[in-house]
């Protein structure tokens, strides 16, 4: 399958299901190992699962640097990339250019 469109646009809270209930709160915190690069390897698992083999991908916030590691490390993967909200070079993520 190919030309999917792929977002990846993480919400900061969880949805609820009516605007009086409470965002739930995960009840485990998450592993300081986990890297945006390995929820970019996670989508590779979902779309091989899913036989899909090339994506257009829309990133934003978070998901704008984990499509940055989808498009630089899996480039036969993805047709196109859009990002928004976003930034490179925090530490886990691509490394900023040098100033000229």
């Amino acid at each position: 399958m190919d030309g999917i469109l792929f977002s990846m646009n993480l919400p900061i809270e969880p949805s609820c299901s009516s605007t009086t209930e409470a965002p739930a709160r995960p009840t485990a915190p998450l592993s300081s190992e986990w890297s945006t690069r390995d929820f970019a390897n996670d989508i590779i698992t979902i779309l091989d699962h899913a036989g899909i083999d090339r994506v257009h991908v829309y990133g934003h916030s978070m998901g704008g640097k984990i499509a940055q590691w989808l498009a630089a490390e899996h480039t036969d993967r993805v047709i196109a990339l859009a990002i928004g909200g976003t930034s490179v070079g925090d530490g886990t993520g691509l490394p900023v250019p040098p100033l000229e």
